[in-house]
């Protein structure tokens, strides 16, 4: 392939990836994955042009390629999927263990360099390319097949149809199919795919990732479906009485009411407590608690701009919280920080359920 078309492909790359990492984590975490993925075939592609161009070998060359591993593929794959199959699955501090292996190749390749002053060939030890190539791909197939085995069973269920989210979650896991098959097919068996490699990743790097970069909603969780209803509640049309809950809160702001209950929300709508809470656990994936404070939380954030005078405290109470313990404990999950970190500018944010 045309070495200026893999230079652009791998600069195009590099600017769609710093756009998706910007993305909050508590925001729009698949994106922020879905940018790692692209940000290491980036830097695949960059070490392609080099080395066809003579570029990586030039002695005053920052060696980029130090900061390119493969293992950060597999658990950024799972992720991103994780995340997209359940809008519940929340990011936590204890995710970032998955990529240690990653940042143990950087460094071992860094100092590898530094201390030899050229690049850790895989090529010089079978168990190096064991642990940096072979284990990656390993896992990285293993995270397709279970997924794929995920998506299979839900398709052939009753209740699901071919859908636009379908066919996206088909697109992403046709090309990760076929660049694993690609990975295999030079690591292990030997034969050379590169410019079917270049020709793949130039595809994925200007169509999938760009296109998710400039329509935030593809890729990312979907929201949740209207599904069969279940028959204790056949009477009912989920779909209508869904809106009204959500008009209620969004409009009316019945969440600002202190210690909230699905009693009194099931009164307001002339609905069951049980169908209310049947509502918000099938279609919004989490219980009512949750359901509630995510909207307190989205109140707190928009307030805090518009309500200097007040304190955090006395804005939580408007917002429906009553208790200021209860109010950080929220406020952190919710969010992934403290209330005091919104203090300073506006902020945005996005909660999963609303």
């Amino acid at each position: 392939m045309n070495a200026t078309i893999v230079l652009t492909a791998a600069i195009q790359g590099f600017l769609i990836a710093t756009g998706l990492l910007s993305k909050r984590i508590h925001n729009r975490p698949p994106l922020v994955y879905l940018g790692i993925l692209v940000l290491v075939l980036s830097i695949e592609m960059l070490f392609s042009w080099g080395g066809t161009t003579g570029f990586n070998n030039h002695p005053d060359t920052f060696p980029y390629w130090l900061i390119r591993s493969y293992l950060i593929i597999p658990p950024a794959l799972w992720l991103f999927f994780r995340h997209h199959e359940n809008p519940a699955f929340k990011f936590n501090m204890s995710q970032l263990w998955y990529f240690i292996p990653a940042l143990v190749d950087v460094l071992i390749s860094s100092v590898a360099y530094l201390s030899r002053g050229r690049f850790l060939s895989p090529g010089q030890s079978y168990l190096w390319v064991a642990l940096i190539d072979w284990l990656p791909l390993l896992l990285t197939i293993s995270v397709l097949v279970w997924y794929t085995n995920k998506w299979l069973l839900r398709v052939t269920d009753e209740r699901q149809r071919l859908n636009s989210q379908n066919l996206k979650i088909i697109t992403v896991l046709i090309v990760f199919w076929l660049l694993s098959a690609i990975w295999f097919m030079e690591s292990v068996l030997r034969i050379n795919l590169h410019v079917v490699f270049q020709t793949l990743t130039v595809a994925m790097l200007f169509v999938l990732a760009y296109v998710a970069y400039f329509k935030p909603g593809f890729l990312e969780s979907p929201p949740p479906s209207l599904q069969k209803r279940s028959a204790e509640f056949s009477n009912f049309n989920d779909e209508t009485e869904l809106v009204r809950l959500t008009n209620l809160f969004k409009n009316d702001r019945i969440f600002k009411q202190p210690r909230l209950t699905l009693t009194q929300v099931g009164n307001s709508l002339n609905l069951p407590a049980k169908y209310i809470s049947y509502l918000v656990n099938q279609y919004r994936n989490c219980n009512f608690n949750d359901f509630v404070n995510g909207y307190r939380v989205a109140e707190v954030i928009r307030l805090i701009p518009l309500e200097p005078h007040k304190t955090l405290a006395g804005i939580a109470t408007d917002a429906g919280f009553s208790s200021r313990s209860t109010f950080q404990q929220v406020f952190k999950q919710q969010t992934g920080k403290p209330p005091s970190a919104y203090l300073p500018d506006k902020s945005e944010i996005m909660i999963s359920h609303i």
